[in-house]
């Protein structure tokens, strides 16, 4: 077996986290594997056994994309891997371009695992990972949109994604923190992702005016960076809240923030599985989202609420409503811990990729290899 991990980006994106530990894995047991990913500093931690590919984003163009699947048959042709496992949504199809210029004696299966896309773009997406050998769904409802799109039941799986247990933050660094940010002991709000329009962050910088008429003591945070970045922390000025929300910008370890929140919420249009909402139930801080696919399935064990009504004052008064009731808090803050230890632990996870793999290469790529 030699694997090839591809994925566009390499920062703190599910997609990453997901390549990163079925990376690390691998390297451990000596599997030969390679990562062929645009530079990020994630690279810290891939190992040093692991063959690292740098291959730029070019961006959605079409020359882009064309640039970007040249260097990934370059990096197939180098590399040889009996197996290519690409994350995203824009990767399989580089991928799958790239290997119809490799030999078709060297052309490897392709596994996808897919995140989710804008349900506007489900069509296209349907269209090209149905040249896939097999596709991994990060929930169930998303494998249920992809097949109702097009996709073949037998070649489409859910494996969900997962979160490495974590240390405690230590009462020194969480008074640091909070002298940091100047929060003494007000209730903390966060919001980790990255600031784009599938995110929605105008919408959570509306909730926390909300919040914030209604009980003046509670501190937000936004955790990320992204395109979105200026123009929120302008609503945050217009709305009269820049005084309470933090931005905090892109952190390499955002735990310990989330660790010291008293709620995580998502405002997004759209989610899949998302790894810092796993993490949030990790460390015992409930979740409160918009009604999306992944959130649903994720919180509907009670580690949390879906919001039906997206409208800011919606999300404000059930976020409200956990803060003044630690009762409610602390059976979701258990519930979720107990969530993340039975069903989306890192061994679990490999555990089903590994096998996954095995099963494809016994196959070859034949289309029938799904199941």
């Amino acid at each position: 077996m030699r694997v090839l991990q591809a994925v566009a980006s390499w920062g703190m994106g599910g997609a990453e986290r997901v390549a990163l530990l079925l990376t690390q894995s691998l390297a451990r047991d000596g599997v030969p594997v390679a990562l062929a990913a645009a530079p990020g500093f994630l690279d810290a931690e891939v190992p040093a056994e692991v063959v690292r590919y740098r291959v730029p984003d070019h961006g959605r163009s079409v020359l882009g994309t064309l640039s970007t699947a040249v260097r990934t048959t370059r990096v197939i042709r180098d590399f040889e891997p009996t197996l290519v496992h690409a994350h995203g949504a824009k990767v399989p199809a580089v991928v799958l371009a790239a290997r119809r210029l490799v030999p078709r004696a060297r052309r490897p299966p392709v596994l996808v695992t897919f995140h989710a896309v804008a349900p506007r773009d489900l069509p296209m997406a349907a269209r090209i990972l149905a040249r896939a050998d097999h596709v991994v769904c990060v929930s169930q409802a998303l494998r249920d949109r992809l097949i109702a799109a097009g996709v073949q039941p037998g070649r489409a799986s859910v494996i969900y994604n997962s979160v490495s247990p974590s240390e405690p933050v230590a009462a020194p660094r969480v008074r640091a923190l909070e002298h940091e940010l100047g929060l003494d002991d007000a209730p903390l709000v966060c919001l980790v992702g990255r600031l784009v329009e599938q995110k929605r962050p105008e919408r959570f910088v509306d909730m926390a005016a909300e919040i914030a008429a209604r009980d003046d003591t509670v501190r937000f945070l936004i955790v990320g960076d992204g395109p979105l970045r200026h123009a929120t922390e302008a609503r945050a000025r217009q709305r009269g809240v820049e005084h309470a929300i933090h931005f905090i910008g892109q952190c390499d370890d955002a735990r310990p923030l989330i660790a010291r929140a008293r709620a995580m919420v998502f405002t997004s249009d759209w989610e899949g599985l998302s790894v810092a909402a796993l993490e949030a139930l990790e460390t015992g801080v409930p979740v409160v989202a918009t009604d999306t696919d992944g959130m649903r399935e994720l919180l509907s064990s009670g580690a949390g609420v879906v919001v039906g009504d997206a409208a800011p004052t919606a999300l404000a008064r059930e976020v409200l409503d956990l803060l003044h009731d630690p009762a409610r808090h602390e059976r979701m803050a258990r519930c979720g811990r107990e969530l993340i230890a039975r069903q989306f632990a890192p061994e679990a996870m490999i555990a089903a990729y590994r096998a996954l793999y095995t099963r494809l290469l016994q196959a070859g790529s034949r289309p029938d290899i799904g199941g």
